[in-house]
């Protein structure tokens, strides 16, 4: 949708502007690519953590094991 894309397009000045955010989201693709660093919380607990290129790199087996496939 627009607003996403709007939200998101805020969201990246932000960061340009070396501005904090916490940021969360479903939309897995979208936060990581926009993150410098990536918790994954399940039931309020840190699952999964690392770096956007850990992630980028592993974030298919990482959704699979989210959505226990």
């Amino acid at each position: 949708p627009l607003v996403v894309k709007e939200i998101y397009a805020k969201l990246y000045q932000l960061k340009e502007e070396a501005i904090t955010i916490l940021l969360v989201d479903q939309n897995v693709r979208e936060a990581v690519a926009l993150a410098d660093y990536v918790y994954v919380l399940e039931l309020g607990r840190n699952t999964v953590s690392g770096s956007r290129a850990e992630f980028q790199t592993s974030l298919k087996e990482v959704i699979k094991d989210w959505l226990q496939l």
